[in-house]
């Protein structure tokens, strides 16, 4: 049985999970292209449209696969909203964009040990119920 802390620590992180962006994050980039501006056959595949507002009339963004840059200081949504979580450059506002996003990170390095162990003990209190441990001494 989950102890009372356990359960309450699990309620802690199920909220920090809601809070944050939805994902799947990942780490790198995407330079997406105005749709009156991208060249999309040799592009690949088109994976989605997004609005964009820096070029009145040029159409909604373009996302490719291709568009897509490994980075390990920046992290961003899936296409094709492609919407940034965090970043470390200057020329970025603020770095992490939410709040909610900074505290899921920042806790991550403690919920998933956390998480790991819980999962360890639960496989261990499913191994001796299949072993029939936890019936011994009772008629079967």
């Amino acid at each position: 049985m989950t102890s009372p802390a356990a359960a309450t620590r699990l309620d802690e992180i199920r909220e920090r999970v809601e809070a944050a962006t939805p994902g799947p994050w990942l780490r790198g980039w995407w330079m997406a292209q105005a749709e009156s501006m991208c060249d999309c056959s040799t592009k690949g595949p088109l994976l989605g449209k997004r609005p964009q507002k820096q070029y009145p009339g040029a159409g909604p963004f373009h996302v490719h696969a291709t568009d897509f840059f490994e980075d390990e200081h920046q992290i961003s949504g899936p296409a094709p909203e492609c919407e940034p979580v965090a970043g470390n450059y200057g020329y970025e506002e603020g770095g992490i964009i939410a709040g909610s996003d900074a505290a899921f990170i920042a806790a991550a390095r403690e919920d998933i040990p956390f998480l790991l162990a819980e999962v360890e003990r639960l496989r261990g209190a499913l191994k001796e119920c299949q072993d029939g441990r936890y019936y011994e001494g009772l008629p079967k």
